[in-house]
């Protein structure tokens, strides 16, 4: 009995430690029930948890009400084997913004527009989602917790993706008062520190632009999960020290006990953008990611999240889908 007990006590100490650290995270709830999804569909999704990321490129930490998102991304946890799967939305991907079939724009308007909660809702209705909560975080968080983890190890990097950092490692140097040239990288692959890493993120200027980016992002996130779940509870605590009031999340404490206690457990599964089949166009809100078409690729989202087949969009996203096929005359078929 008495080795129970010290058990007990200990889980009870944990949870206690942990729900003191969650109070340094900035808090700010959403309501994004999609009223839209057939009980079928809603029943399915009851079987993951779906979390809505947003990377912010603000300059200046702790600012999370709004700004443009430079990162969109879905994780998807299934609830029975905790496998996770990871969906880049492109940035400047044509969606539509407000329910309103006239108002469309790039998805990351969304957040500059409404902050996370029109965000969520803006992926909620355009993809047949019921995303519940959201995590979003500054580019000195992502700094910090590489650098927790001594970098992020065995990262390849090209020759030209070396020289595509050096804009934006000379960007943050000058913010956080860093001399650039401790930083720069050359090609090959090495650990990158939480300077580097994040310049690897932000390359877009490249063979590929906000598609290869995006994929780079899931790279570098998959190895930062990786070398989390085997790194000691004395790193962790350093993490979480740094993390934490740089994030603003609706998550709940208890949320989060249960994410971070069962996050040994969790596996990458897969990863992979949004849309699949997809275009670029120049519009009135500039140069923008056509789904080809929206429908066909929602179908596509739900078979890789959630294993459906022969999903049916709603009503919603067939009207958006026809709105863009009517506005850029792209159809199913006419992407890559």
């Amino acid at each position: 009995m008495f080795l129970i007990e010290m058990v007990i006590l200990a889980v009870v100490l944990v949870v206690l430690y942990l729900f003191v650290q969650f109070g340094k995270i900035s808090r700010n709830g959403i309501t994004t029930d999609n009223d839209n999804l057939d009980p079928a569909t809603l029943e399915t999704l009851d079987g993951y948890t779906d979390i809505a990321v947003f990377g912010l490129d603000n300059r200046t930490s702790g600012e999370y009400e709004n700004g443009r998102a430079d990162v969109l991304m879905i994780f998807s946890i299934n609830n029975d084997t905790n496998e996770v799967k990871m969906v880049s939305v492109y940035r400047d991907t044509y969606l539509n913004m407000t329910d309103d079939d006239e108002d469309f724009n790039k998805a990351n308007a969304a957040y500059s527009l409404g902050g996370a909660q029109q965000a969520v809702e803006m992926l909620n209705e355009n993809l047949d989602l019921n995303i519940q909560n959201y995590v979003s975080v500054d580019f000195e968080a992502v700094i910090d917790v590489i650098d927790q983890l001594g970098g992020v190890e065995e990262v390849e990097v090209t020759k030209n993706e070396a020289k595509l950092m050096k804009k934006p490692i000379k960007e943050v140097c000058k913010l956080k008062d860093v001399d650039p040239d401790t930083e720069y990288v050359s090609a090959g692959t090495q650990t990158l520190d939480g300077i580097q890493a994040l310049a690897y993120m932000r390359i877009r200027k490249d063979n590929g632009g906000d598609f290869k980016r995006t994929k780079r992002q899931r790279e570098i996130i998959s190895k930062v999960i990786k070398q989390a779940k085997s790194s000691n509870i004395f790193t962790l605590n350093s993490m979480m020290n740094d993390l934490l009031p740089e994030i603003s999340t609706s998550l709940t404490n208890s949320d989060m006990v249960t994410l971070l206690l069962q996050l040994f457990s969790y596996e990458v599964a897969d990863s992979s953008g949004f849309p699949f089949e997809k275009t670029t166009m120049d519009l009135s809100v500039g140069n923008s990611v056509i789904a080809a078409d929206l429908e066909s690729n929602v179908i596509e989202l739900h078979e890789f999240l959630y294993g459906t087949e022969d999903y049916t969009p709603s009503e919603d996203v067939q009207n958006f889908s026809d709105t863009i096929i009517y506005r850029t005359g792209i159809h199913e078929g006419d992407g890559y």
